[in-house]
């Protein structure tokens, strides 16, 4: 979980943890449970890593509320982005008085995120449940120390309330906001928000974008191409939406030529915009057209590559492409498979 949300807090110990000690308790000197052993860095000596009490509470307490095994994921109140308050001149332009100490500027709000229509852009957030912000983006963890504010919300339980107080033009706003999981277009949780799926035409794999996907196929993120790594953080703003790629081109003669065309976003079919895993299929379904026609953007040319190919062969030839790489059906969405897309 926490690869996918680095905001969690993890603690560093100086006590070796050895192959199969992960998941198991870790103790203070008072042989009270601090947390659970999480990881080691690779040769080096007594650095370890674990998972803290506070973030084990939160993953109980998600337990207890829900009503299955699944954890849905980490909490959170909408708000995507935000921009430190150091600037004097800054802080006198957003409304902000004297008394106000502190508070961060709103920078983006998610469109289908908890905080819509209660939470505006340029607002300053200067408490997140009483507990104050500082104009760095800190709040106080335990007596000197600090650490960033969104601590204090993915440390709660999905639907449980939580009150952001706001300055907006000068007015003091108190706003309760019912915490909810970020929705991405790129999808972070296999299993939760993303599940295989995909689909094949002409021996054109095609699959949505999603980090379980790019890890397999690029082992990490550092190694992912531009044009999939500048979609990472990118904001869903319509219930729905899917980044399509082209995973792979399946060898046969029918698409020779195409071969080593490298993985990219399918961006158009036949000239309209595609949307999801499931409008592709319909549009590929549902063509007049003799051609079907992709458009690809990839990192490896500055315009897209186009890949055309005649639809009636795609049907004829579908069958064999299929079986001659074990492929048992032409899509599957979700755990819906279709045995053709024609």
């Amino acid at each position: 979980v926490r690869k996918q949300c680095p905001q969690l807090l993890s603690l560093q110990i100086d006590a070796a943890i050895n192959p199969g000690n992960s998941g198991g308790p870790v103790f203070d000197g008072n042989q009270r449970v601090v947390g659970v052993a999480r990881a080691q860095i690779s040769g080096a000596q007594n650095v370890g890593y674990i998972i803290p009490v506070s973030v084990l509470l939160m993953f109980l307490r998600q337990y207890q509320r829900g009503n299955d095994s699944v954890f849905p994921g980490v909490a959170s109140v909408g708000i995507a982005a935000v921009q430190n308050l150091e600037s004097e001149c800054l802080r006198q332009r957003l409304g902000l008085k004297p008394e106000h100490s502190g508070g961060i500027r709103v920078a983006q709000v998610n469109a289908l995120g908890p905080c819509k229509g209660l939470v505006e852009k340029g607002d300053v957030l200067v408490a997140i449940n009483g507990a104050a912000i500082a104009e760095d983006g800190s709040v106080s963890l335990r007596e000197s120390e600090r650490i960033g504010a969104s601590y204090l919300t993915y440390n709660l339980p999905l639907g449980e309330t939580c009150m952001l107080s706001l300055v907006r033009q000068g007015v003091d706003l108190q706003v309760e906001i019912t915490t909810a999981v970020d929705k991405r277009l790129v999808p972070v949780w296999d299993g939760l928000d993303c599940y295989p799926s995909y689909l094949v035409v002409g021996g054109l794999v095609m699959v949505p974008l999603t980090v379980p996907w790019l890890l397999d196929k690029y082992g990490s993120k550092s190694a992912v191409p531009t044009v999939f790594g500048a979609q990472l953080h990118s904001e869903l703003t319509r219930v729905g939406d899917e980044i399509i790629v082209l995973s792979k081109v399946l060898a046969h003669d029918m698409n020779f030529g195409y071969h080593n065309t490298p993985c990219g976003i399918v961006s158009e079919f036949n000239g309209e915009p595609v949307v999801n895993l499931q409008q592709l299929l319909k549009q590929i379904k549902s063509t007049t057209s003799p051609y079907v026609d992709f458009s690809i953007a990839t990192d490896t040319s500055s315009s897209n590559v186009h890949i055309s190919l005649d639809l009636e062969e795609c049907k004829r030839n579908e069958e064999s492409i299929l079986g001659q790489h074990a492929i048992s059906s032409a899509a599957d969405l979700c755990g819906t498979k279709e045995t053709s897309v024609h």
